[in-house]
């Protein structure tokens, strides 16, 4: 909420105005100093603040793909750890949104070697761990080493400011996943059994950074 509006008035027209010069106005000062001075009006609906519930012609909005750690100049194939995965287990990391956004792809950050053998699943979760939305349960192949795989939604999502978690799951374990090292990122990350190809379950919030686990993830 806009609360405090500084100026910096000429003395003329401050004193034309009845204003002193440099002064720290409210908002609805602010409104009232322009209709003093002749200047065009601005709508009825902002003259209250607090009753008004419309929008701004510039809207605030993030970056068009948002990763939930930074990426910067460093080559991906020595961004985190090589993990193996267990078939069938979910493996998940903290992200946060900073505005409401459409999601319509995740992707995870591959490995080095081995990539193009096995099936992978990739999801998304609210803060509480509750899924939102999931790629094909059939699963799509792996390719691409040290390389930001793009899958997309199977029904694209809107996801809240805040954090959320993302994570993959394999059919295999010949495929290794680019995973967040401990004492770097801080991330919190976690991990649940689960069957491939089977209904998403939701996952238990994680608080801590286990080493090897969690994905570099990107979403769009």
């Amino acid at each position: 909420m806009i609360t405090l509006l500084t100026l910096a008035l000429t003395t003329v027209h401050a004193w034309t105005i009845g204003i002193a010069a440099g002064a720290v106005l409210t908002f609805t000062a602010f409104l009232n100093m322009l209709k003093r001075m002749g200047l065009p009006t601005i709508p009825t609906q902002f003259d209250n603040l607090q009753g008004y519930s419309g929008g701004f012609d510039a809207e605030i909005t993030g970056p068009t793909r948002l990763h939930n750690t930074p990426v910067g100049p460093v080559a991906l194939a020595s961004y985190g750890t090589d993990a193996v995965s267990v078939a069938g287990t979910w493996y998940y990391s903290e992200g946060f949104n900073p505005s409401s956004r459409t999601v319509t792809n995740i992707a995870c950050l591959n490995g080095t070697t081995a990539v193009g053998t096995d099936l992978v699943i990739y999801a998304i979760w609210d803060a509480a761990g509750v899924v939102l939305g999931w790629t094909l349960l059939t699963g799509t192949l792996a390719a691409g080493a040290d390389v930001f795989q793009s899958i997309a939604l199977v029904t694209p999502i809107t996801l809240p400011a805040g954090k959320y978690f993302a994570g993959f799951q394999v059919n295999g374990t010949t495929t290794p996943h680019q995973t967040i090292p401990t004492l770097t990122y801080q991330n919190s990350t976690g991990s649940v059994a689960g069957t491939f190809g089977a209904a998403v379950p939701a996952i238990t919030v994680p608080t801590t950074v286990t080493a090897g686990v969690g994905p570099f993830h990107q979403l769009s």
